[in-house]
This record gives structure tokens, sequence and C-alpha cells, in this order.
């Protein structure tokens, strides 16, 4: 099996980790809050109706303790990131599986 590392950044709108709808494997992702508490939910699939397999926390005014995994966490159908609006920037770096 081939795979394609990436690194993408989180801003303050949902976005599809990755490539839609294809297998993600997520090692490690972080959110930076404004003024506000954050929460970030990474969710299996192309939408916010998709299962939520990782939810990020974050502090006011600072980055949440990273998720870390070794293996990472596999999301089969993709991985969206649902963000909120105190969002303001964050990561989660991962691996495609082709």
């Amino acid at each position: 099996m081939n795979f394609l590392p990436g690194t993408q950044l989180l801003t303050t709108t949902d976005a599809v980790v990755g490539v839609s709808g294809k297998p993600v494997r997520v090692f490690s992702a972080a959110v930076l809050s404004d003024g506000t508490a954050s929460t970030v939910v990474l969710r299996n699939g192309t939408t916010t109706g998709g299962d939520a397999y990782i939810e990020l926390d974050g502090v006011i005014n600072k980055l949440s303790t990273p998720f870390n995994s070794l293996h990472g966490v596999l999301f089969p159908n993709g991985c969206f990131a649902d963000t909120d609006a105190h969002s303001v920037g964050g990561y989660v770096s991962f691996t495609m599986e082709l």
C-alpha cells in the first residue's frame, strides 16, 4: 500500500483533510483558540454529519493539548474538520492511504 504524507493547517472554516472521501490516517492534530474556548471535531466522512472520531478542545488564547498517535487513527471514508467560530488555527498531520 502506498502512502502520501501531509500536514494541513486548520482555519476558521470547516474543511476536508487531504482528498475528499479517500482514506486518511491522522497522527497528530491541535487547535488554536481565540478569546473564547473552541472545539474542532475530526469526523469520518466528508461533512459535519460524519461520525466524530477525535475532538480537540482549545483553551482561551492557547493551542490545545496536541492529539498524538504512534499508529494513527484511520478515517476510512475521509476526514472532515468540523470547526467552531472560536477556532483561529491549528494543524492536522496525516497520511493519505492510496
